[in-house]
């Protein structure tokens, strides 16, 4: 009773905003090795122009990303060892941004002939 005075009545409950709820997998080199794993498939799919499928592979990278930055933020990935994986994951990152402006760049005289076709169209 004492501590549901002092604490409000839910003091005995884990909170959502816990930092440990929110680093789900506490291994860092897991984490690392599982998001090399995750940005290797992101690449593999834009070099084999499978759009529809990189869509769904950046959503579920999306988790192991946070858990990543949430790690590097409290300073768990200080380590060298770290540092160069992380270099190597900000890499494929950067790869895998250079193909996504070069998707862009082929798509682009496509949406705006299809822009100018629909706006024809729409005169007419």
């Amino acid at each position: 009773m004492l501590n549901s005075a002092v604490h409000g009545e839910n003091f005995d409950q884990i909170l959502p905003e816990s930092s440990i709820l929110q680093n789900r997998t506490p291994e860092q080199e897991r984490q690392l090795r599982q998001l090399s794993d995750a940005l290797g498939n992101v690449l593999a799919a834009i070099k084999a122009g499978e759009w529809e499928r990189f869509a769904e592979l950046v959503e579920n990278t999306a988790p192991t990303m946070d858990a990543v930055q949430s790690a590097a933020t409290l300073g768990n990935l200080d380590s060298a060892k770290h540092r160069l994986k992380i270099e190597a994951i900000l890499t494929m990152l950067e790869l895998a941004t250079q193909g996504c402006l070069d998707r862009k760049e082929q798509i682009s005289p496509l949406i705006d002939a299809l822009n100018a076709a629909t706006a024809r169209t729409e005169k007419t």
